[in-house]
């Protein structure tokens, strides 16, 4: 008597999974690729949203004109969620945020309203993914998005993957998806770091370079050169691969505006504060592994040579990073987590010592190590290239 009743029940639930009230058609959502953010008035928000378009892909036909791949929205409000409620007003379709690659915020609205405010958004939306990535742009955010790819389908993909691509091998700038400012925000220190984007003098193409420092979720101070991003990535244990540039040595024959190049593959860096009463010391080990890659005026035959090229590398990455550290102090910004860290493992001494902890930073000593392990020279041997070897 049992089973029987037990099959009708099972018929009764799955009579109610076949319901399709709660179906949404694809042709209800525009499907968004990318987000400019920028300020409007005193207090607005200009809210500029890429649209992905399915029908470009198709080839044109006859003469009617290839449609367009991606299509931008702009909406203007006194916040990003109210800009967005009003995007179906222009599109006539609802923003479905599950593939979106970017979130663009101009440098001025990072200068006046905090990323909370701005993000807060973004950050509360089921649909949206935390891997989106974000970029600070110098002028207004929305040229960006009217900007042709180059090879991807849409600009928004085209800057997710310079900024991927940047990261990974020139160190010039750091990636970072919304997650991960999340977790830098709810640090002791206050500070953030985000990639910087700006459109190039000469032919205005877009280039994703330099890292933007925030204090108090506002952007501070001026924009870190992509130079000056390695020894801060570096510092950060954030460096993937890169190079470091050797001026060589002054000789009578004026080559010492000549540089050379030593490759980066890897490197590991740790940060250890050490406690002595009330001075506070930050001890800088870093391990690093490459190759070389240009020489116009040394040779890399003999172990000695060997170890004077080491020598130049460590010399020179050592004192990047102290140039790098001692802007940090004097801007008082310790992006690099000396805070946090002392948080984690001293939690009664920060509690005495957060109120002032931006002049501690400022003041802090940092003992700097460099250890270096020259794989090889390439494919030819320790000489420039054309010279002939002594022996001949």
């Amino acid at each position: 008597m049992r089973r029987p009743i037990q099959v009708a029940l099972l018929l009764m639930c799955t009579a109610l999974l076949a319901g399709c009230w709660d179906k949404a058609e694809l042709i209800e959502f525009g499907y968004v690729q990318a987000v400019a953010v920028d300020k409007s008035g005193k207090e607005g928000i200009e809210l500029t949203t890429l649209f992905y378009n399915p029908s470009g892909h198709g080839e044109s036909t006859g003469m009617a004109p290839q449609p367009k791949m991606a299509i931008p929205i702009v909406t203007e409000a006194s916040s990003v969620y109210e800009a967005v409620q009003d995007i179906p007003l222009h599109f006539g379709r609802r923003a479905k945020w599950d593939h979106m690659r970017i979130i663009m915020i101009s440098e001025e609205l990072a200068r006046s309203k905090p990323l909370g405010e701005i993000l807060d958004f973004f950050s509360r939306n089921s649909e949206q993914r935390a891997t989106v990535l974000l970029l600070i742009t110098r002028g207004k955010a929305k040229e960006y998005i009217k900007t042709k790819p180059y090879i991807e389908y849409t600009i928004g993909q085209q800057l997710r993957k310079i900024e991927e691509t940047v990261s990974q091998y020139s160190a010039k700038t750091t990636k970072l998806p919304l997650y991960e400012l999340a977790i830098q925000m709810m640090g002791q220190t206050n500070t953030a770091m985000i990639p910087y984007a700006y459109k190039t003098d000469k032919t205005g193409d877009i280039a994703v370079a330099g890292i933007a420092l925030f204090k108090d979720q506002v952007l501070t101070g001026s924009i870190v050169s992509p130079a000056d991003s390695q020894p801060l990535l570096m510092l950060l244990n954030r460096y993937n691969k890169g190079i470091i540039k050797l001026s060589c040595p002054e000789s009578k024959g004026g080559k010492g505006h000549i540089r050379e190049s030593f490759e980066i593959i890897s490197i590991k860096t740790k940060l250890k504060p050490k406690i002595q009463g009330d001075q506070l010391t930050i001890q800088v080990k870093s391990n690093m592994r490459g190759s070389v890659s240009e020489l116009h005026c040394t040779t890399l035959i003999t172990a000695e040579e060997e170890q004077k090229m080491r020598v130049r590398v460590e010399e020179e990455v050592k004192s990047e990073m102290k140039a790098m550290i001692g802007r940090l102090q004097k801007r008082r910004l310790d992006v690099v987590n000396i805070g946090n860290m002392i948080y984690r493992h001293y939690p009664r001494l920060w509690k005495k010592w957060k109120p002032t902890w931006e002049e501690r930073f400022a003041t802090a000593k940092f003992d700097i190590s460099i250890d270096v392990h020259i794989l090889n020279t390439g494919l030819n041997i320790g000489e420039t290239f054309g010279k002939k070897e002594k022996n001949e």
